[in-house]
């Protein structure tokens, strides 16, 4: 900057503009380091890797239970038209409306919740690693552009060369 001001291209050092300009460009240099830094220091990708197995037994717990309630539910409906192979035991309406309002309200816990814990895991890994593009796709969700801020500040430097 000192060799610009003396060259004439931007205001000699005495002036308050020469005084901004170094101001700014400090606090450009600062901002830069901040970034660098927050790059370097990622937020613990274990607690990401413990979710992922926590959801992942959620899942298959919720998949489990979600089963032998389908399968009581199933027994039920055949022993109450007179078909289960295992028992000739009579199942009453009421307990079979009972059977089908458990098999309703555990459809919709085995698959709300996941849903949320998997999302909500997506949203911990793409905070885990906002520079990481795993699968080559530049429109990650959640991925930081680099790419377009790294384009646009390109074009600046190019446009204050011309000015």
């Amino acid at each position: 900057i000192t060799r610009m001001s003396a060259d004439g291209e931007i205001p000699p050092m005495p002036t308050p503009t020469y005084g901004r300009i170094i101001a700014i460009a400090e606090q450009a240099y600062s901002g830069i380091r901040a970034v660098r830094a927050s790059v370097a220091v990622q937020p613990p990708y274990v607690h990401v890797q413990m979710m992922a197995s926590m959801v992942t037994v959620n899942n298959m717990i919720n998949a489990i239970s979600f089963g032998m309630t389908l399968g009581v539910t199933v027994s039920q409906i055949l022993a109450r038209n007179h078909m289960n192979p295992v028992t000739d035991k009579a199942v009453s309406f009421e307990d079979l409306s009972a059977g089908l309002q458990d098999l309703a309200i555990g459809f919709v816990l085995a698959t709300v919740g996941p849903f949320l814990y998997q999302a909500l895991l997506e949203v911990a890994v793409c905070i885990a690693q906002p520079f990481a593009d795993p699968h080559g796709e530049s429109c990650a969700p959640g991925r930081i552009p680099t790419d377009k801020l790294l384009y646009n500040l390109e074009k600046d430097l190019r446009d204050a060369e011309f000015m």
